[in-house]
């Protein structure tokens, strides 16, 4: 495999770094001999790897599970059960197409419930992808030859991308301030995502602590509208697990 994940597997106790688990039964097929062998762990693994480090995935994520998310508080419970149900039909979560949007306060296990959903189309052979919201923005709308560039990998994201998650909505106003970029932004989400994404699932994520309503105060009343009839909402409103005696 070349990859940079290939030590996953020459580090493999249990098969010796072949990434194959050899049975030492012989199958007969048409008077040939043939060994049976299975994948084993290590090279699932580091496909996955692979795929998640492809898909933009931050690193951080790659280890964890629904297992690492803990419900602290009511909603939680009912959002990583709504999640579990997610992955387990996922094929007819993206058939459906319908979005997500997760919001509330920053450290609650927003972003870790959304990797878990891409980590699960991933291994079900969708095409997945994740990347900041005011990033994209940025890449999108400025100026010059590299503006050209990113414009063009992003329509292809945005067109072909199975399962698509933009984090830090509204973290774009604290780089681009002023009228005009916010209704550019405004434009950016209803033309980019909502519209361009209809039928595709896309999960939003967000530290706004109003849900819908800072979405129609920052970008209107028409994004509000599309994204009120095509999103399911997960609020989070427990503590931020990275402060201290919290």
């Amino acid at each position: 495999m070349e990859t940079r994940f290939k030590y996953i597997i020459d580090e493999c106790d249990i098969c010796d770094g072949k990434g194959y688990i050899f049975d030492p039964r012989r199958m007969y097929k048409d008077g040939e001999e043939s060994v049976v062998s299975k994948q084993c762990s290590c090279l699932k693994k580091a496909i996955d790897y692979h795929r998640f480090d492809a898909s933009n995935i931050p690193r951080e994520y790659f280890d964890y599970s629904l297992d690492n998310f803990k419900e602290t508080t009511a909603e939680k419970a009912i959002a990583k059960e709504k999640v579990e149900q997610i992955i387990k039909n996922i094929r007819n979560y993206q058939r459906e197409g319908r979005g997500l949007f997760l919001y509330g306060t920053k450290g609650t296990g927003k972003t870790m419930l959304a990797m878990e959903i891409l980590k699960g189309a991933s291994r079900q052979g969708f095409s997945i992808y994740y990347d900041f919201y005011p990033m994209i923005f940025e890449d999108f709308t400025k100026k010059g030859y590299k503006s050209d560039d990113e414009k063009k990998r992003y329509d292809d994201i945005f067109k072909n991308t199975d399962f698509l998650v933009l984090d830090e909505l509204f973290k774009e106003a604290d780089y681009f301030n002023g009228s005009q970029n916010q209704a550019a932004s405004a434009r950016f989400l209803e033309m980019n995502i909502l519209k361009r994404r209809a039928s595709k699932p896309t999960i939003i994520i967000s530290n706004a602590q109003n849900g819908l309503e800072d979405i129609k105060s920052h970008y209107g009343q028409y994004v509000y509208s599309m994204m009120k009839h095509t999103y399911d909402l997960m609020s989070f409103t427990d503590h931020d697990f990275r402060e201290a005696g919290k």
